[in-house]
């Protein structure tokens, strides 16, 4: 019979090592405070943004976990007094996007969402 000891220690083990299998590398983005409105117009167009960190550099988890992203996406933090603006520059191939229904509550699974 395994004593208490070896089983607590054991248990352990496997707990330290699940932490480190599951361990991943965290991005981390500075936020920069800035003094002059952004405009919500949908466009990422004022000189602000461009002195912005990116988060960027993901990884995919459907339909195979663990790659790199096939396309770029870089999402920029701005913040003032009142707001925290968030910017996602996302690129995918292409310009032909089709929803199938305009129906309201519609399950849009397979589509282009």
């Amino acid at each position: 019979m395994i004593s208490h000891k070896f089983s607590g220690l054991l248990g352990l083990i496997f707990l330290l090592l699940s932490q480190w299998t599951f361990a991943q590398n965290t991005q981390k983005v500075t936020v920069f405070k800035i003094d002059q409105p952004i405009v919500l117009d949908g466009l990422i167009d004022e000189d602000v943004w461009k002195k912005a960190e990116s988060a960027q550099n993901f990884y995919q988890y459907f339909p195979t976990d663990s790659l790199r992203a096939a396309y770029d996406t870089k999402i920029s933090f701005l913040y003032d007094d009142a707001n925290l603006y968030i910017a996602l520059d996302v690129t995918t191939p292409g310009d032909n996007y089709v929803i199938p229904s305009l129906k309201r509550d519609y399950r849009a699974g397979n589509n282009d969402n």
